[in-house]
């Protein structure tokens, strides 16, 4: 039971004659024999008292109903839940893909502070938005309810408090989407966004100080109309669309670059991210993901080395790059470029959250070349 309990393997180990010799004594069949041990022995890796495995299957068993008969509610709660844990939010948003749940961007419109469902579809959370905080969500949502939905930047702007909503706030809700509801583009909202904060500032500082226009005073509503600037019509391309969701939310959510390219990465044998945690240490392993921050520096001898971050559907990892590589494969060492990585898994050290944290050493690395299909399929869209 020490043994077990202890998870000691050489003390386990030293057990196994005894055992045998004395099932042996009591006639127990050496099929049976076998069996017995190799249960206790497994058991010694991993195992629980009865009231903790109960606990543990009572768990196992509520989660897996939730999910199979209220699968967009669970994974909303599911993706909630590991918010602050930035690797975890792009892995269940692919589980979510892989699920058939959409995930959409989040919306001053629609949005809670977590992830909620809208339909069959999950919101994103205004949490998980970058340097939106707790406060300034407060005063979106009192404002929504109060007075139903935003219909234009500079009316998102009247309405939340203007004390926190601060420019980097609203800077990341445009960059992010989540004011397209209002029916502009990103690039024309950012350009009229100072003149929205200002408007709006003023606008209220108009109230409280019990100010008002000449129309105000006179009672007539009807006489007169404010009318906001224009907005500028232009759009930024899709890729870079794409780029300003990965920089404000951490993921790219209405189009990943690999999206449309997993049936030509399967054929290269490659492990997702999340894979990589359950290989054994020093196993050879095949990556293909996207290009993130790129870490260069010098070795004591003055040889050039990277620490690369790459991402997949799944997540990221960290792939190091020491000089003899680095040497041959510095050119393909670039931001958003997609790369096909052959290396050997590093297991050794764990993540902020206990977990197995998985590193790969690069022994290659080479371009991943998009096959091209009939009629344009397989060109990753």
């Amino acid at each position: 039971r020490k043994a077990i309990a202890k998870k000691k393997r050489d003390l386990m180990a030293s057990l196994k004659n005894k055992f045998v010799a004395g099932c042996k004594q009591n006639e127990v069949a050496s099929g049976a024999i076998e069996k017995l041990w190799k249960l206790m022995d497994d058991a010694g890796d991993y195992s629980f008292n009865k009231s903790h495995a109960v606990a543990y299957a009572m768990v196992a068993y509520q989660t897996a109903w939730l999910k199979a008969n209220y699968p967009v509610e669970y994974m909303a709660a599911t993706i909630s839940s590991v918010m602050s844990t930035k690797d975890k939010v792009p892995f269940y948003v692919d589980v979510c893909s892989r699920m058939g749940i959409e995930v959409l961007p989040p919306d001053v419109n629609e949005s809670g502070s977590d992830f909620r469902v809208v339909d069959t579809r999950i919101r994103f959370g205004l949490t998980a938005v970058k340097n939106v905080g707790a406060k300034v969500i407060e005063s979106i949502i009192a404002a929504r309810e109060a007075d139903g939905p935003f219909t234009s930047i500079f009316d998102f702007c009247r309405r939340v408090d203007s004390q926190q909503l601060k420019k980097n706030a609203l800077e990341s809700l445009i960059k992010c989407g989540a004011l397209d509801s209002t029916a502009a583009t990103r690039q024309g909202l950012l350009a009229v966004m100072a003149q929205a904060l200002s408007m709006g500032s003023q606008s209220q500082q108009d109230s409280l100080s019990g100010q008002g226009s000449i129309f105000d005073l006179a009672g007539d509503e009807g006489s007169h109309q404010v009318h906001d600037p224009d907005i500028p019509a232009g759009e930024f391309s899709s890729q870079e669309l794409s780029r300003l969701e990965k920089e404000t939310l951490g993921i790219f959510v209405s189009g990943h670059p690999l999206i449309g390219l997993e049936d030509q990465i399967a054929r290269y044998g490659a492990r997702t991210v999340t894979e990589l945690q359950e290989v054994r240490d020093k196993t050879t392993v095949t990556v293909i993901g996207m290009i993130g921050k790129i870490k260069r520096l010098t070795t004591k001898k003055g040889d050039p080395m990277a620490f690369v971050n790459l991402e997949d559907l799944a997540g990221n990892t960290e792939v190091v790059v020491f000089s003899d590589l680095y040497s041959r494969c510095k050119d393909l060492l670039v931001e958003d470029e997609v790369v096909v990585v052959t290396g050997r898994a590093d297991l050794k050290g764990t993540d902020e959250d206990g977990n197995r944290d998985a590193k790969t050493i690069a022994s290659e690395i080479s371009q991943f070349v998009r096959e091209v299909g009939p009629a344009g399929e397989g060109d990753g869209g």
